[in-house]
């Protein structure tokens, strides 16, 4: 009897024990899932989305440099200007270069940047040199090409630059959606952990307590002879 009793004690500290490890096991899968996730969204949104909008903005910044330097030279009929543009062009499509690593996706936007670019400059060029050489051959055409494709590449240039912004924020709203998720599951499984051990603490030791009366009575009884 002694002995059937101390099994079944055995038994339930095993199972509570069993209990509390499953459940702080739980917790710490989650806690590596969470980790993971989170590494993984960082990484993606460093890698790709922050970098595609800093080229983006790059592309804006050089744009602009570019355009108002042959703007000015065209203005003033100047070649140092056109000097100074063609020294400032290589870095568009180098920068390019580089979004076609990082934004793939974007193949035939960036194809259009790159015809549009080639083109817008390649007109600024012709202008001025036919400025500056005094050439009696009418611009008019090409100035009103210069200016539509300067315009055209200008706005999907911002429109780019806009998109890959949003998704940069949607990202981030992404990252921390997740962070925030995976830290209110965590708070409420250690408070589900410490409530679990509460009841098994309170059930065990009724349990336990119980068999130890029964087996104080039964010594008791040995002891006056029954």
């Amino acid at each position: 009897m002694l002995k059937y009793r101390n099994l079944q004690i055995q038994h339930k500290l095993i199972a509570s024990f069993a209990a509390i490890l499953l459940v702080v096991l739980l917790l710490a899968v989650s806690n590596y899932m969470a980790n993971t996730r989170i590494y993984s969204l960082s990484k993606s949104l460093e890698e790709n989305a922050y970098m595609a909008y800093k080229d983006g903005s790059a592309l804006v910044d050089n744009f602009t440099k570019l355009s108002d330097t042959l703007t000015e030279a065209i203005g003033f009929s100047d070649s140092n200007k056109l000097q100074k543009a063609v020294e400032i062009a290589p870095t568009f499509p180098g920068t390019l270069e580089h979004l076609k690593t990082v934004a793939p996706d974007d193949a035939p936007e960036i194809a259009f940047f790159e015809s549009h670019f080639q083109q817008y400059f390649s007109t600024g060029k012709r202008i001025v040199n036919a400025l500056v050489n005094s050439s009696d051959t009418s611009i008019d055409s090409s100035l009103n090409e210069f200016g539509t494709a300067g315009n055209e590449l200008r706005e999907r240039l911002k429109a780019y630059t806009e998109s890959k912004d949003a998704s940069f924020e949607n990202g981030i709203g992404e990252v921390t959606q997740t962070a925030s998720f995976y830290a209110y599951f965590t708070i409420w499984v250690s408070l589900g952990t410490m409530l679990l051990a509460g009841v098994l603490a309170v059930c065990l030791g009724r349990s336990i307590g119980q068999p130890l009366k029964e087996i104080a009575l039964i010594a008791q009884n040995v002891a006056v002879g029954d």
